[in-house]
Order: structure tokens, then C-alpha cells, then sequence
């Protein structure tokens, strides 16, 4: 891959949109939870407090026989709040003892007063309010502006380490430039970015759980006063717990799902590129059941376990029967040996809120974890199970993601590994067959309906009507004395490697090498036969310039064709097999070519061949002579393709063509004095033409010695 493309963030048109990163919404939802989780608490805790507080206020001023219709107002900063629709006088009775009411003397929002006290202790009231006002965002001795400064810090701190990969995906998604350094930051911090985010939450709820225990103890005095604090360091504990798996899971599924492929090339993500140890699948199923069901549901237990209110045995004594009935249902357990645990209609209320703020975390857990757990597992199986398919259809070069570093992820690298075996495997084979395909066609297999070479048989065979066509360099004996052997080896390589592209252009196929000769077939029809034989002659033209660049001799060569049936299949024995084509077809054609030195003509070929040639006009055609050649016993008509001549040739051919036709056709009929001054004519325009020499020449012989009395024209050729 090119390095400026890749960090340039251009994306390929079908890959997929670069997502958006996402981490303060990550932080603000999992903080939410939090105190959705703990609020409840505070609530309950601040109302059963406020009402003992009350209760025991009442009993007070029962004993002191005063009256008893008070005003409780909370006091943040400096605005009362009333809670009973009382005057709004302002006391400033002294504060409960601390020993007595489990109230820090410094809590501030709490003021009990009579609506009949007099404003005489001035100063009192004075000292009172500089209490109230010390620390006004104190609750029940938790510091809430501790807790903010603390959330805005672990905020600005997730902020920053995650702006990079804000600013990644964002440049990604615009398609802007990316630096070098600045995607190195983003694939090496990437992969443990959800252990550091839920780092950088963890360490902000320590140092909030911590100073909350250690502030609790500094402004408490009596520890079992104040049990309540230690419940809401446990719940508080518990969320924070809760609240730092929900972003290490939540950062990690999008990493893996969502992140990991925009930033690793696909070639990497062939390869596990997690550095952590390999994950089970079981363990986060266990670990999402957990996180889903036992510690949200301990959370209920707990809001079901601060809601009771628990009556000792000794106390029974102090209730009426009426009271016990009230309080413990139809029967009364005077003689249990335990305590009683009570629900109030208060509590019964609280208790519910804070069950059903647990409930609901529940199924916001459920949702989220049931989400990231089946596309954990569905996206990666589907990804791979699409690729297997394509890998099926035969596409090889198909490779899954690897997104996981479990099962799933185990099991995609393992495809890929046997993906690049197979790919490997095949590229041998497909080696091998190309191999072969040089000493055995793959049109030869194919004519035999076979796929492979490992399928043929031998004795296999088809029967099929061809055009074979016959090349071979003339004197080549001659030419390969003048060279050394490896001369000669590297001067037929050079020429043939120029012939045998032709070939195959005009959909021929090569049967054979024979020396210097090529035996070619062309099963479609025989205009491409033609058309490779007339490209043959300019080729042979470029290499006569070639060789004249290295001092050598040009040299020449003739091209015969004829069409035919033909048996191709498989000759020899088990151990040593060859494809070849058996017919008198490949005789008469390598018979033809032969006789292009004799005549004169660079390509001959038979009436049989000319009779299938679909394009008569493309071509430039003329009949030479009608001939036996050797082992044959039926006479051939053989015609000459001017085509391939040179300019000059070919212009003194055509303008000479209908006279030679007429010299023939006297030359049959025996009227030799007519043919031979018309031959001897044509013979000085074109003295080149080998023909017009050997037509003159016989006519001489017959009208010197007469011609048989069964002469019929047709000569009877003994050499190949």
C-alpha cells in the first residue's frame, strides 16, 4: 500500500465510512449510571435522617413539656426552606448535641426551631448561621464539590488522551491528510485504549471513594452513628465498579467492531494484532452475565437491606399490643430470641425508588452488554462466513478480519493461514498446469473434455474437423552448419518465440515442434489460419532486419494448409504419454508446404481449405496447379495466398492473375503452343514467378515429346 494514500485518509469507494469516535458521551452516560445508582441512596439516607431528626426533636421538647408544633428548615447558604406550613420565624435554637443526634456539629441545612423562641441570643444565631454557611455543598458529611471538581477533572483528563483518535476519525471521515506521527500515536495507542479510559475513570472514582472514606472518619467522631456513611462508601464502591467495566467494555467493542479495520491495513488484520492474551468466549459471556444480573442485583439487595428498620427484642416491651400487631402482622414474636425487621410506609416508598433505579440500571446493562456481546459474536462470524463462501466460489484471495482475540478470532486467523495455503497450493498448481500447458495445449485438453492434465487417459481421443497448418524455415540444414549448437538452440528460441504469439492471437494453437517446423491447428474456421499465416510473413520480415543487425543471412520459409477431419488424443505407454493429431490431413498439409519451394509461393493451400474460407474477399487467391503429391492417390488442387508477398509481388501477381488462369486452362487442354506464348508473355512481365518457368518448361517437354495418351494435367510429385 502507498504510505501517502493510506495517511492521506482517501478511503476506496466500497470500503466502508470511517465511524466517529466516541468518548466524552462514553464518559458523561457511564457517570450518569453512577449516580443513578448512588442517588438513591442519598435520598433515603437524608430523608430517614431528617426524620429521626425530627422524632427525636419531638421527644425533647415532650420532656421539657414545651410545645411541640416546630419548623425544620434546610438551610444551603442562606435561604430557609420550610418544610411545615409554619411562621417564618427565625430561631436559633442550639444545635443537637453531636453525641445525641449522630449529626457533625458543622453539617450545615439542618435548623430546628421553635416558633415561639425570641430573638434574644442574637449572637448565638449569628454563630449558628457561620456554621450553616462553612461548607454549604456538604451533605450528610459528603462533600459534593469534591465529587464535581473530581468528575470535571477525570473528564478533561479522558478528553485529551482520546482528542487523537477524535481528530483521526474525523480527518478519516473528510478525507483530509494524516500525518505520520499522528496515525503512528493512533495504532499504537488504539488497541489498549479501553484499559486506559477505564483507567483514567477508575483512578477518578479511587480518589472520590477515598477521600469520601477519609473525610467521613476526619468529621465523625462516633462510628456507629453514622453507619448510613458507610453504606453509601459500599454502593458507592459497587457503582464505580459497575461504572468502569461499562466503559472498558463499551471502548472495547467499538474498538474492535469499529475502529480496528480504519486503522490496520487488511493484511495486518490477517494476523491477531491484539498484544493482550487470548480471550475466551465463555469468560465474557460470564463476565456480561455478571455485570447484567449479580452486581446490579446486589445493588437492589442492598437498597432492600438500608430500607429495613431493625427492632430488638428488648424493645417489644415499650409497644402496646396493638403496635407489635401493627408492626409484625397477625402474630406476635415476643419469644424470638432475634431481632425484628421492620418496613415503614417511609421506608416501604424509599425502598422502592431505589429498587427500581437498580432495576432499571439492570436493564440498561442488560441492553448495552446484550448488544456488544452478540455483534462481538455475530459480526465476526458473518464476516467470515462470508468470506468462506467467497472462498468457496473460488476466489482466493478472500481473507477474514481478524477483530477478536478469542474463539472467533482464533478461528479467522486459522481461515486466513489455510486461505494463503490453499492460495499457495493452487499457485503451484495453476505453475504446474501452465507447465504442462506448453508441452500439452490446454485447447487439447479441452477438445478431449478434460479439465486437468492428471485426467487424461491413454487411448483418449476425439474426432473433429480442423485447419492444420504447416511452417518451416527453408534450408535450415544448411543455415545450423554455420552455427555452434547453442547458435542454433538460442536462433529457432528467438524465431519461434516471435511466431508463436501469432498463432495463439488468431486463436490457433501449437500441436507441436518439429525442428524448425511448426505444426499448428485451428479448430474455428480456417480465415484464421490464414490471417496467422499472412502475419507470419511480416514477422519473418522484422526478424530477417534483425538478423541483419547481427551480420547473418536472411532466410525464408513456406506455410502449408489444409482442412480436414483429424483423430487428436493420447499416443504411447504408461510411463511415457503424448498428445498428438493422426490424419491424412497433417500428411497433405506438411506436403503442401513442401511444395512452397518448388512453386515459388510463400503460402499453398488446398481446394478443401479454400472451399471453407468465409471472407472471399479479404483474401487474394489464385489457382497454380493440380497435383498428386506423395502418398496420396488423389489429385489436390492447391492455390496460392498472395497475400503475404511483398508490395511488388504482390501487385505483379494480382495484375497477372486471370492470364495465368487462362494459360492453365489451355495447358489442360492440351493446346501447349497456346500456353507457352502465354506463359513465356507473363514470364517477362514478372520473372520472379516460378510458376510462369515451370508451366514454360513443361509445355517445351510435352511439344517435344508429345504428351501421354491419359494425360490429365495432373502432376505426380515423388519428393515430400
Amino acid at each position: 500500500m502507498n504510505n501517502l494514500s493510506f495517511y492521506s485518509g482517501k478511503q476506496d469507494k466500497k470500503a466502508n465510512k470511517p465511524p466517529r469516535y466516541y468518548s466524552l458521551r462514553v464518559y458523561l452516560f457511564s457517570m450518569l449510571l453512577y449516580l443513578m445508582l448512588v442517588l438513591p441512596l442519598l435520598l433515603v439516607l437524608t430523608a430517614k435522617e431528617i426524620s429521626n431528626l425530627w422524632h427525636q426533636k419531638t421527644e425533647e421538647l415532650k420532656k421539657t413539656g414545651e410545645p411541640t408544633d416546630t419548623v425544620l428548615t434546610f438551610k444551603f447558604g442562606n435561604s430557609p426552606t420550610a418544610i411545615d406550613k409554619q411562621d417564618e420565624t427565625t430561631a436559633s435554637n442550639d444545635i443537637l448535641d453531636e453525641e445525641r443526634t449522630g449529626f457533625d456539629t458543622q453539617t450545615p441545612g439542618i435548623n430546628l426551631s421553635n416558633k415561639d423562641n425570641t430573638k434574644d441570643n442574637s449572637n448565638q444565631a449569628d454563630n449558628q448561621d457561620v456554621l450553616l454557611t462553612k461548607k454549604k455543598t456538604r451533605i450528610n458529611s459528603i462533600d459534593i464539590s469534591a465529587t464535581i471538581k473530581t468528575f470535571i477533572l477525570t473528564l478533561l483528563v479522558g478528553f485529551l488522551f482520546n482528542l487523537p483518535f477524535r481528530m483521526y476519525f474525523s480527518k478519516k471521515r473528510k478525507g483530509k491528510r494524516i500525518t505520520k506521527a499522528h496515525h503512528n500515536f493512533v495504532r499504537r495507542y488504539i488497541i489498549p485504549s479501553p484499559i486506559i479510559n477505564a483507567v483514567i475513570l477508575g483512578v477518578g472514582f479511587l480518589v472520590i471513594n477515598t477521600y469520601s472514606f477519609i473525610d467521613y472518619y476526619a468529621n465523625n467522631e462516633n462510628f456507629e452513628n453514622f453507619k448510613y456513611l458507610n453504606n453509601y462508601i459500599y454502593i458507592s464502591v459497587i457503582a464505580s465498579i459497575l461504572t468502569v467495566m461499562f466503559v472498558y467494555f463499551w471502548e472495547k467493542h467499538r474498538m474492535h467492531i469499529k475502529y480496528v479495520e480504519h486503522i490496520f491495513t487488511p493484511n495486518e488484520l490477517k494476523k491477531n494484532i491484539f498484544r493482550y492474551r487470548i480471550g475466551k468466549i465463555k469468560s465474557r459471556l460470564w463476565i456480561s452475565s455478571i455485570m447484567t444480573t449479580i452486581l446490579p442485583l446486589s445493588i437492589v439487595l442492598f437498597y432492600l437491606y438500608v430500607s429495613a428498620t431493625i427492632i430488638d427484642k428488648n424493645s417489644f416491651s415499650h409497644y402496646s399490643p396493638e403496635q407489635l400487631k401493627m408492626i409484625s402482622g397477625e402474630n406476635i414474636f415476643t419469644d424470638l430470641d432475634s431481632s425484628l425487621i421492620y418496613y415503614s410506609a417511609q421506608d416501604a416508598y424509599l425502598m422502592i425508588f431505589g429498587v427500581a433505579v437498580g432495576i432499571i440500571t439492570s436493564f440498561i446493562y442488560i441492553f448495552f452488554f446484550l448488544n456488544w456481546t452478540t455483534k462481538d459474536i455475530i459480526i465476526p462470524v458473518s464476516s467470515l462466513l462470508n468470506q468462506v463462501q467467497r472462498t468457496g466460489r473460488g476466489n482466493l484471495d478472500s481473507y477474514g478480519t481478524v477483530r477478536t482475540n478469542d474463539e472467533i478470532g482464533e478461528l479467522t486467523q486459522g481461515f486466513n493461514d489455510m486461505t494463503d495455503k490453499l492460495n499457495e497450493y493452487f499457485q503451484n498448481i495453476k505453475r504446474v498446469n501452465e507447465a504442462n500447458s506448453r508441452f500439452v495445449p490446454n485447447e487439447f485438453l479441452r477438445f478431449l473434455n478434460k479439465k486437468s492434465i492428471d485426467e487424461i487417459n491413454l487411448g483418449d481421443q476425439v474426432q473433429k474437423e480442423m485447419t492444420v497448418m504447416f511452417s518451416d524455415i527453408r534450408e535450415f540444414t544448411n543455415i545450423s552448419e554455420t552455427m555452434t549448437p547453442k547458435e542454433n538452440f538460442d536462433f529457432l528460441n528467438n524465431y519461434l518465440g516471435i511466431m508463436e504469439p501469432v498463432i495463439h492471437k488468431h486463436h490457433g494453437f501449437i500441436d507441436k515442434y518439429i525442428g524448425d517446423a511448426i505444426m499448428a491447428l485451428f479448430p474455428d474456421n480456417i480465415d484464421q489460419a490464414l490471417d496467422t499465416a499472412i502475419e507470419m510473413r511480416y514477422k519473418l520480415i522484422e526478424f530477417n532486419t534483425i538478423l541483419k543487425q547481427y551480420g547473418r543471412k536472411s532466410i525464408d520459409s513456406g506455410v502449408g494448409i489444409h482442412t480436414g477431419n483429424l483423430m487428436l488424443g493420447i499416443v504411447g505407454g504408461e510411463k511415457r504419454m503424448d498428445g498428438t493429431v493422426i490424419s491424412d490431413a497433417v500428411n497433405l498439409s506438411s506436403r503442401l508446404e513442401s511444395l512452397t519451394k518448388g512453386y515459388g509461393a510463400s503460402i499453398i493451400l488446398s481446394e478443401e481449405s479454400v472451399n471453407k474460407i468465409q471472407n472471399r474477399d479479404k483474401y487474394l487467391l489464385r489457382f497454380i496447379d493440380q497435383v498428386k503429391v506423395k502418398g496420396k492417390t488423389n489429385a489436390v488442387r492447391i492455390f496460392e495466398l498472395i497475400n503475404g508477398e511483398s508490395k511488388e509481388q504482390y501487385k505483379l501477381k494480382e495484375r497477372t492473375k486471370d492470364k495465368l488462369s487462362n494459360g492453365i486452362k489451355l495447358y489442360h487442354n492440351r493446346q501447349f503452343e497456346e500456353a507457352l506464348i502465354v506463359f513465356t508473355e507473363l514470364h517477362s512481365i514478372n520473372k520472379q514467378d516460378k510458376v510462369f518457368s515451370i508451366y514454360i518448361n513443361r509445355c517445351k517437354k510435352y511439344l517435344e515429346f508429345g504428351s501421354p495418351e491419359k494425360w490429365d494435367g495432373i502432376e505426380s510429385l515423388d519428393s515430400k
